[in-house]
């Protein structure tokens, strides 16, 4: 994985993302019901849940000692639903995609966006979407998420090989993805804590156990197909 020149640019560049409804031009991941996605994409397997934020990271930074992070670097996927929220996100991030999440809204109504460059304050609640964050950005980027929902995906080289199952070292499948105030990957479904999600290739399930493992856990639910 190859990060942008600048590691604030989307990456539409860099891979295969899931098209918006036909009059925008950019391609994003949208959070709807009918979620359609491309082929060969990771699964994220729910490891542990906690309300406690310092201990989801304090999991994270467990599992990226297994893996190779000589690139590294997040994205961010966050339902806004105040002023405030907004304005300390877009003070950080602000070049980031955003579109306004109407579920009762027929298909053929142009939703409020970025893309038509609509006021965001105007169109709340919105999702809210930067990728290729540089890591030191996850600070202030979660004190200004607060109580909001929200899914941070860490975006790494690669898992380590397991000789033992016959798997080779893997950056296809090289993320994991911590729901904040979500019970999944999807910023869409509030919840009082936090779920750290393994991600691996949908054929190769055991990587997943085996690297909730070697950091004294196990897969607790179903696995989620993931946008990337």
């Amino acid at each position: 994985m190859v990060s942008s020149p600048d590691p604030l640019v989307g990456k539409a560049s860099q891979r295969a993302l899931i098209p918006s409804s036909g009059y925008e031009t950019r391609w994003h991941v949208v959070c709807t019901a009918a979620r359609i996605l491309p082929v060969g994409n990771s699964y994220a397997f729910p490891a542990f849940r906690t309300p406690d934020v310092d201990e989801a990271l304090r999991v994270v930074n467990q599992l990226l000692e297994l893996a190779d992070t000589s690139q590294l670097e997040l994205d961010f996927d966050i339902a806004v639903t105040s002023t405030r929220t907004l304005t300390r996100l877009l003070a950080l991030l602000p070049e980031a995609d955003w579109w306004c999440i109407d579920p009762g809204q027929e298909e053929q109504v142009l939703s409020p966006s970025s893309q038509r460059g609509d006021d965001p304050y105007t169109s709340l609640p919105i999702h809210f979407q930067h990728w290729c964050v540089p890591p030191e950005y996850l600070p202030p980027i979660l004190a200004a998420v607060g109580s909001e929902m929200a899914a941070i995906r860490w975006d790494f080289t690669a898992w380590p090989a397991v000789p033992e199952l016959k798997l080779d070292s893997s950056g296809k499948c090289a993320y994991i993805t911590v729901s904040i105030n979500a019970r999944t990957i999807w910023p869409d479904e509030s919840s009082p804590d936090h779920t750290v999600h393994i991600h691996a290739a949908e054929f190769y399930p055991e990587r997943a156990t085996w690297l909730a493992a070697q950091v004294g856990l196990e897969i607790i639910g179903d696995p989620e197909m993931s946008a990337l």
